[in-house]
């Protein structure tokens, strides 16, 4: 009898990411301190943001960039931002039915675009944002799973994206706006 077991693969913590940045970069290249902060603080320690960020900056540093500094790394951000889908995200907000997807994905949304200045954002206001969409009762559901999954960090009344680099592709590519009126039409 084949038994598998569901293990939840969570963030790697600081200094073991830190350490991973810079064992594997520093193979091709110099890496400025500030650069490895700026990959830890938009993956938070994220092993598979990280591995596709890293990869990135090691072929661009193959290619020939003498050094890989802050600079280096917010553009090579900008530019993955940019030509990257919601497949690379679609497991931060996939839920236990497919209802759940879409309003899990409107609720990040939420936070991502409100939580634009410092990140946290009172549950009021994601209430606010959502309630055309999502019923409260099933927004304290659905904010408990997310947070329970990992996508999302839970002070009190106050929520964050975990992963920085969610939040800015959700505001690049699905702000509130878009959302909310996808969602009207689903």
């Amino acid at each position: 009898m084949d038994i598998a077991y569901y293990d939840k693969l969570g963030c790697l913590g600081e200094q073991a990411s830190g350490r991973l940045i810079k064992e594997c970069l520093s193979q091709v290249s110099e890496v400025d301190e500030d650069a490895v902060n700026l990959l830890l603080r938009v993956t938070a320690g994220h092993p598979y943001y990280l591995q596709l960020l890293c990869y990135k900056l090691f072929e661009q540093a193959r290619e020939g960039t003498t050094a890989i500094t802050y600079e280096t790394i917010f553009q090579t951000i900008e530019e993955w931002l940019s030509t990257t889908d919601e497949s690379r995200f679609l497991h931060l907000w996939d839920g236990k039915e497919s209802a759940d997807a879409r309003r899990n994905k409107v609720i990040l949304s939420a936070i991502a675009q409100l939580g634009r200045e410092n990140h946290e954002v009172e549950y009021d206001h994601i209430f606010s944002a959502v309630c055309s969409i999502v019923q409260e009762r099933d927004l304290v559901h659905l904010l408990e799973d997310l947070v329970a999954m990992g996508v999302l960090k839970h002070n009190q009344l106050h929520y964050a994206l975990e992963v920085e680099l969610c939040a800015l592709w959700l505001r690049q590519h699905w702000p509130l706006s878009l959302a909310l009126k996808e969602a009207n039409f689903s």
